[in-house]
């Protein structure tokens, strides 16, 4: 596993077969790991939380993470990467809510700082993990021009984390509206 804690360029995309559990650890990049099949207790700056099949984890520059405890076969996709990689402009990004909010990419999407406060998402339709497979493909085969196409890839999947935010963050916000309204219903005096 230490292995995968370096990273020789500025991209790099593997899939896992994780055995041990993983200790506390840094790095100087960007990371998605996308659990494929199996589970694994994960630990992100003392969060400690279960994550099994479909679900993601994205982690920025200099965060602790670990897989304290790892479920039978294991199998994780990691992708790791500098922004820069994606445009030179990105090079001051050092987590994925500076990339997100960066206009570089044409999105300079988001409102506070949802990124900074949820990091785990689950994968519901299966593009995540479609898109992470294309890029392993890449990657292996190399294919002529694959380092522009893994860009690609990379900015794609960036705009659907970004959809599962704003998804996220409208499902939250009915969920609060409609508890207010169920309370105004019940107790109108109030």
């Amino acid at each position: 596993m230490s292995d995968l804690l370096k990273m020789p360029s500025d991209f790099c995309i593997q899939l896992v077969d994780v055995v041990d559990p993983c200790p506390s650890h840094q790095h100087d990049y960007l990371e998605l790991a996308y659990i494929c099949q199996g589970w694994t207790q994960h630990t992100l700056n003392g969060k400690s939380q279960k994550l099994s099949a479909g679900d993601f984890v994205l982690v920025d520059d200099k965060e602790v993470h670990s897989y304290d405890v790892v479920g039978q076969h294991l199998k994780a996709v990691n992708c790791m990467f500098r922004p820069a990689m994606i445009d030179g402009a990105l090079g001051h990004c050092r987590s994925f809510q500076e990339v997100l909010d960066s206009y570089t990419l044409g999105m300079g999407y988001t409102r506070g700082s949802f990124l900074r406060k949820q990091k785990i998402f689950h994968d519901d339709t299966g593009e995540i993990r479609q898109i992470l497979d294309r890029m392993l493909l890449e990657s292996q085969t190399q294919a002529a021009r694959y380092f522009p196409m893994i860009r690609a890839m990379l900015t794609e999947l960036i705009i659907l984390v970004v959809r599962m935010v704003k998804q996220q963050e409208s499902t939250v916000g009915q969920f609060s509206v409609q508890w207010m309204m169920d309370e105004i219903h019940r107790n109108p005096g109030k």
